[in-house]
């Protein structure tokens, strides 16, 4: 019988390696030597910015508990509808039928972890808080390793065997890939959160929840008035297409500093850059403060606030030239009542 094997190579002459297969599998040979062709392309990186677009929209969203509010006026609009023969008026919203309320429930539907903590998987024990630490380490952890990995020489890598692995490990070293993996991370820890949600006051005089006097549909449209156009200016920001795409790898395969401000500090950044104080304010210190205000979203803020205090330069760079900003967008917190 005769002999079906027979010997491919890669494409590309650097890494010319046979790769044995049999003639049935010939498909396969070709694949494996175009895997590292996709690391690197056009398409892979844009993909890749695209999915972190949307999981940042997605933790606006989730902070602001945006989701709650849509399935809440959605579910106004059903039961308005059910108990009357024609469209109503809904507090903000001019007119609300059940074809308003399918499209609102829908949209919150697209959003990451649907733009909100999960009621199904809220608990009032303390086995909340454990378990967002742990997701919150995962993410921690993920940074660590990717700043390392960003932090190996172009030469180390040229050592790699196979040949195969060394295409995907210097894409790694990418902003892009920086950027894909922690919004992974971050979007796991948006599906997993443990929502606290108790009656009873921590400490035993700390309550556990804040709830805003307004409407749900009012809370929702302020907050999208407010977050998409300043969105938007976070995306036309020229810093946002570096941080995204970050800057070409010099030959040792490493990027310039001008890419490694993080997402919130340059979202902070371009608003207060374009919109002014006003704008800063009206984004930063009231359109994402949600309708009601649970003990878990204070932890996970000033845990944020902590972090990026402790671990981002750029951060505290932008926080001391804009203090008068913070201070007023705090005090604007201060004055909402609850």
């Amino acid at each position: 019988m005769p002999d079906l094997t027979v010997a491919r190579f890669s494409r590309d002459s650097r890494d010319c390696w046979p790769i044995e297969v049999r003639a049935h599998d010939r498909c396969l040979s070709y694949a494996c030597a175009s895997v590292p062709s996709i690391f690197g392309s056009a398409a892979l990186d844009h993909a890749c910015v695209a999915y972190v677009v949307w999981v940042l929209f997605g933790v606006l969203a989730f902070v602001t508990h945006l989701g709650d509010d849509l399935l809440t006026v959605a579910s106004s609009c059903v039961e308005h509808w059910d108990s009357g023969s024609q469209p109503v008026r809904l507090a903000t919203w001019s007119v609300c039928s059940p074809g308003h309320g399918r499209l609102l429930a829908a949209f919150a539907s697209l959003l990451p972890a649907s733009g909100r903590g999960s009621p199904g998987r809220s608990v009032d024990s303390w086995a909340a808080f454990r378990n967002n630490v742990a997701l919150a380490a995962v993410f921690v952890g993920q940074h660590s390793l990717m700043r390392w990995l960003k932090g190996v020489e172009g030469a180390t890598i040229d050592r790699v065997q196979p040949r195969a692995l060394r295409m995907p490990l210097r894409w790694m070293k990418s902003r892009v890939a920086y950027n894909m993996f922690s919004a992974l991370t971050l979007h796991v820890f948006l599906i997993k959160y443990l929502p606290y949600r108790s009656e009873e006051f921590i400490l035993g005089f700390v309550p556990s929840e804040l709830e805003l006097p307004i409407s749900a549909g009012t809370h929702a449209l302020f907050a999208l008035m407010v977050m998409i156009p300043c969105f938007g200016v976070f995306l036309a920001d020229p810093g946002t297409h570096r941080l995204l795409y970050g800057d070409a790898l010099d030959e040792g395969g490493k990027g310039s500093k001008a890419s490694s401000i993080d997402a919130i500090t340059q979202m902070a950044h371009s608003v207060h850059k374009r919109a002014g104080l006003l704008g800063f304010i009206l984004f930063s210190g009231m359109s994402i403060v949600p309708k009601t205000i649970y003990i878990d979203d204070v932890v996970v803020r000033v845990v944020a606030a902590v972090y990026l205090r402790q671990r981002s330069p750029h951060f505290r760079m932008f926080s001391r030239r804009v203090a008068g900003s913070h201070e007023a967008a705090w005090a604007v917190r201060a004055m909402i009542p609850p």
